[in-house]
């Protein structure tokens, strides 16, 4: 299969597992609270439709190769705690964001590449205000090279880095 939609209303989970050099997201709904979860172990994933989750919905997108995201990929819709995580596998797989927003309402938002991490256009990775805040504010974490960046964020966390690479990791 090269081509993937689904939309899940009634319960349950959304998983893929694919073994092709290109797998398309045409668009996945998951309007049912449980998880979404995409692997193609043969190569890249390409998003050209939107990706939602409501509730506690965790997406996971995972390549053994590159990930490119066209369009939006938003978790926790409802105000839900589920999150995102993108992961490439091989060391010169990249993920790049092309103008699209991947976000979370309260959940955690995880992204690794084995080669770069590219945000082009308006490309975003947010995670809006939480609820529940730690008492010393939310913690911000992301890895380019071999260096580590920490951040401590306000009321609205949001990171927009540009043209980053390694690892980046937020709550």
């Amino acid at each position: 299969m090269t081509g993937f939609n689904a939309t899940n209303t009634t319960g349950g989970t959304i998983d893929l597992n694919d073994a092709v050099a290109l797998l398309t997201i045409t668009g996945i709904t998951q309007d049912s609270g449980g998880p979404l979860t995409v692997t193609n172990s043969g190569g890249g994933i390409t998003t050209t439709g939107a990706v939602t989750a409501v509730g506690n919905g965790q997406i996971s997108l995972l390549a053994n190769g590159t990930v490119t995201v066209n369009a939006a990929i938003t978790a926790g819709i409802g105000n839900g705690p589920g999150g995102v995580l993108l992961f490439t596998a091989p060391a010169a797989a990249d993920i790049v964001i092309n103008s699209a927003a991947v976000s979370s309402t309260r959940g955690l938002m995880t992204v690794i590449a084995g080669g770069s991490i590219n945000l082009t256009g308006t490309a975003s990775i947010t995670r809006p205000h939480r609820q529940q805040r730690q008492p010393n504010g939310q913690h911000w974490q992301y890895q380019r090279g071999g260096d580590r960046h920490d951040q401590r964020r306000g009321a609205h966390d949001q990171l927009e880095h540009r043209h980053a690479a390694g690892q980046y990791h937020g709550p």
